[in-house]
């Protein structure tokens, strides 16, 4: 499920705060969480830097402000974890979707610079975090250094209700330096048993697997625990199973034979084309048939999740007056 990487590795050199129940420095102000757009229209909120105390509500009061945003894009080591919990809990409340950083063997980023003509691999070593470089649409962290998804991070993102990137570091919540330190170990325990509590209630409420939850917490605070990617692929990548497939069954216009041969069709070249494997008439005419139901499919989807983040979000902002 994971694989272990010490904080003294160079993948990790720019981690400067470590996500726990409240993980400070001296001259951090909290994240910088901010609305951003494009020429194109598109829309998202950022949020990037430290978690700490009082970034819940900030972001909360900038999806307020911007009612029609629906997806976030964290960049962040980690911080606070009690607030990285509120964000996230507000995500999924709100309806919204979470974008963190990729990561790529150093062949799929050989194959983006070849499709996309892009020199992703003279910047980038295999398994580095990228943030937006490839579409050139997507935002991207002020500094360099935040082009991570650490700690606190991954409690954030687990909140979307779809999720997207599989550069995903994590390790257990743990205690600022000082009080915790000075307890009897009796208290002590106590504590720490309550804290693994909610951190296992929470994981549990966003979807996240036991297997997964194990990894997680089993990970002590002076590591790191670089998930997987076909952990990351399962069980965060898309929309949430629930969301997912309330969309299939209210907008699947194809059945799973008819997919699979519009995939197949998909595959093959147009006539006249250098493609040894080209579509007949006949099939050029089956695709277009199933391309116009399958985009009256994806149409329904967009209706019906615009439609639904419109009520989530009057309930919970209905709830908070």
């Amino acid at each position: 499920m994971k694989s272990f990487l010490s904080l003294r590795t160079s993948i990790y050199s720019a981690i400067l705060f470590l996500g726990g129940v409240s993980i400070f420095t001296a001259y951090s102000l909290g994240a910088d969480i901010r609305y951003w757009t494009n020429d194109s229209g598109a829309k998202a909120l950022v949020i990037e830097g430290a978690i700490e105390a009082g970034d819940a509500k900030s972001f909360i009061a900038l999806v307020k402000k911007h009612a029609d945003v629906g997806e976030a894009y964290i960049f962040s080591s980690g911080g606070n974890y009690e607030e990285a919990i509120k964000i996230g809990r507000a995500m999924r409340s709100l309806e919204m979707s979470s974008n963190v950083p990729y990561r790529y063997s150093h062949d799929e980023l050989l194959q983006i610079d070849r499709v996309m003509g892009s020199d992703l691999s003279s910047h980038y070593k295999s398994g580095e975090p990228v943030c937006g470089h490839i579409s050139g649409i997507e935002p991207t962290p002020m500094d360099g250094k935040n082009c991570i998804c650490a700690s606190a991070c991954f409690f954030i993102h687990i909140g979307g209700i779809s999720r997207e990137g599989n550069f995903l570091a994590v390790h257990r919540p743990y205690f600022v330096k000082g009080m915790f330190g000075k307890l009897p170990e009796v208290e002590a325990k106590k504590k720490f048993d309550a804290l693994i509590k909610s951190s296992h209630e929470y994981m549990t409420d966003m979807g996240v697997p036991k297997s997964v939850q194990e990894d997680v917490l089993g990970t002590s605070s002076d590591e790191v625990s670089l998930l997987e990617n076909k952990t990351i692929k399962t069980y965060f990548t898309g929309a949430i199973p629930s969301r997912y497939e309330w969309l299939k069954n209210k907008c699947s216009l194809l059945s799973d034979e008819q997919v699979a041969r519009l995939k197949e069709l998909q595959k093959k070249g147009n006539p006249g084309s250098r493609n040894t494997n080209v579509r007949s008439e006949s099939e050029q005419e089956e695709l277009h048939k199933l391309n116009v139901k399958n985009n009256a499919g994806e149409n329904c989807k967009e209706v019906s999740i615009s439609k639904s983040r419109k009520t989530a979000y009057k309930r919970y902002f209905a709830v908070k007056r």
